[in-house]
């Protein structure tokens, strides 16, 4: 057995890499970083061995800052492949728009400029996804010249969608008054306002209008006797009217009756003759009474029924007790009646009856 030999084992020489897959994702929006998932590299080394890696490699650019075609290099070990990827603005993807949020402001007065504050629209692209848009938008018109309902047509990417504001003139109140008084004018101190049938014309630069609410009327409740004024407010406007407060009756309470003093009881013949000592007169308070005219009255009757009923129960038994009397009477007085042959006075035994 021979002495140990030192060898020295090198590192097998790379002589080419290559692409073995592209990246699942190929095409990217401006602004979107690389995405590597799926990339293979294919390294050829000295000898014929071949390794296939997915990881431990270099890639440029990371980021895309512009459209077009973009070549992109793998690094690995000094060895350098590429693919390339196809990066499109937002405008070139986008296949329809619409309106995501109006403006803040929608309605104008003729003569007044669109303002977009508010306003986004959202974009659909080809891969069936979408991105919100609020800035950079074209929008027209501009300004508005009539009054009705106008249509704004917001334009990105090619592409339009719409929305509708209103323009109308302001209107402009010059004064009110009132039309029509309200139907009660005549109250007692403490009742609250009644405003029906009060109507109140308003006047501004699109004519007169009649409006019987929407207003404001002070005070509510009516507290001073006499003639008291009443506030009608309608925005920074006020007009007045008069109604008539009686002070409220002062209700009397009813004396109660004062009951008579009671007699002295009279002395018992032989009693002394001394006087009684003299006691004092204390009003005895009455029990209220309580009348129920129904009740009394149906009582009254069902007695009377009562009493009636008695009395010809009392009269058909006497009638009775006197038709058997006059059954047991004789035919005659003093008549015999014979028996065998023998007289007999007409006297009967309990028995014989």
């Amino acid at each position: 057995m021979s002495d140990y030999i030192c060898v020295t084992v090198a590192e097998p020489a790379i002589q080419s890499i290559s692409i073995e897959s592209l990246p699942v994702r190929t095409d990217y929006l401006v602004g979107d970083e690389l995405d590597v998932a799926g990339l293979r590299i294919l390294v050829r080394y000295e000898g014929g061995r071949n390794e296939i890696i997915d990881e431990g490699f270099t890639i440029s650019p990371a980021v895309f800052t512009s459209a077009g075609t973009h070549s992109v290099t793998v690094g690995y070990e000094g060895f350098r492949c590429g693919f390339n990827v196809m990066v499109k603005t937002q405008e070139e993807t986008v296949t329809g728009i619409g309106v995501l949020t109006l403006p803040r402001k929608t309605e104008y007065a003729p003569g007044e400029d669109l303002q977009t504050a508010g306003l986004s629209i959202r974009c659909y692209t080809e891969d069936g996804g979408h991105f919100d848009v609020s800035s950079g938008l074209d929008c027209s018109p501009t300004w508005f010249d009539g009054e009705g309902e106008q249509t704004v047509t917001v334009t990105y990417a090619e592409k339009t969608c719409t929305f509708t504001v209103r323009v109308k003139e302001d209107k402009v109140v010059t004064g009110i008054s009132v039309l029509t008084m309200p139907t009660t004018r005549s109250y007692t101190v403490g009742d609250r306002l009644d405003t029906a049938g009060l109507t109140i014309q308003v006047n501004s630069n699109k004519g007169s209008e009649i409006l019987t609410d929407g207003y404001t009327v002070t005070p509510k409740v009516l507290a001073t006797p006499g003639t008291q004024e009443i506030s009608v407010l309608y925005g920074q406007f006020r007009t007045r009217f008069n109604v008539t407060v009686k002070a409220r009756e002062a209700v009397t309470p009813t004396p109660r009756p004062t009951p008579a003093p009671t007699d002295a009881p009279e002395a018992s013949p032989g009693a002394d003759a001394s006087p009684a000592p003299e006691q004092s007169a204390r009003p005895v308070p009455t029990p209220p009474v309580r009348k129920n005219t129904g009740v009394n009255t149906a009582v009254k009757i069902i007695f009377a029924i009562a009493v009636l009923s008695l009395a010809g129960l009392a009269a058909y038994v006497w009638y009775l007790r006197r038709q058997g009397f006059e059954d047991e009477q004789p035919d005659e007085p003093g008549e015999l009646h014979t028996v065998s042959g023998e007289p007999m006075d007409d006297k009967r035994g309990p028995d014989d009856r």
